[in-house]
């Protein structure tokens, strides 16, 4: 699994307004504005994802969109100069940047294959005693089905007694590529726009 992503917004780099922010009531106060907006601008993102994201398989909603919005956070650091927002959310990183994954304890992946397995690991007590191994070529093991099913083109190790239909679980791998979304996240200039126009009507109010 991927690590948190945090994203960092440095007052130097930014806008006019910000500098002009700066000016008027000084660096700190207005990098927590800087702050305070970018994390509002992700937060809200990552709750629309939630609608707008539904499971591929059609199972129940895990929440993780909601999860990653209720995560995230922002804090200023290196004297003031600079706002960072954190996503504290397990997977995030790979979801935005893409990647490849393989396991780290057991021998393969396990991939959900139908709407029950989503969100859930074959490890699951919802799944204890109820699943079986599905053999391809040369008797490796690639995937694991409901006990009672059969699977069109399995190669069977042993014969089951009336046999019911059925469809593979989870799907077991040696590694899964995740492709890059530049969806998952705001972009940086959505976040700067948001940024200026706060801190444009932070000046009018002020004025």
């Amino acid at each position: 699994m991927s690590a948190a992503i945090t994203v960092t917004v440095v007052t130097d780099t930014a806008t006019q307004a910000i500098a002009e922010v700066q000016r008027k009531i000084g660096a700190p106060d207005a990098i927590k504005i800087v702050a305070q907006v970018a994390a509002e601008t992700y937060r809200a993102h990552l709750y629309r994802n939630q609608n707008t994201r539904p499971n591929k398989l059609g199972g129940p909603r895990t929440g993780y969109w909601k999860h990653a919005g209720d995560r995230t956070s922002w804090r200023v650091n290196d004297g003031a100069r600079t706002a960072i927002v954190s996503i504290a959310q397990v997977g995030i990183r790979l979801h935005a940047e893409g990647g490849t994954v393989v396991p780290k304890v057991a021998k393969r992946l396990a991939i959900p294959a139908t709407a029950a397995a989503h969100g859930t690991r074959p490890i699951d007590s919802q799944w204890r005693d109820k699943l079986r191994p599905v053999f391809g070529r040369g008797g490796r093991v690639v995937g694991l089905a409901a006990k009672d099913s059969v699977v069109p083109g399995e190669r069977r190790r042993t014969k089951i007694k009336q046999p019911a239909a059925g469809d593979i679980v989870f799907w077991l791998v040696p590694k899964a590529t995740i492709p890059a979304d530049s969806t998952v996240l705001p972009t940086a200039q959505t976040v700067l726009t948001k940024i200026a126009s706060a801190l444009s009507r932070y000046l009018r109010a002020k004025s």
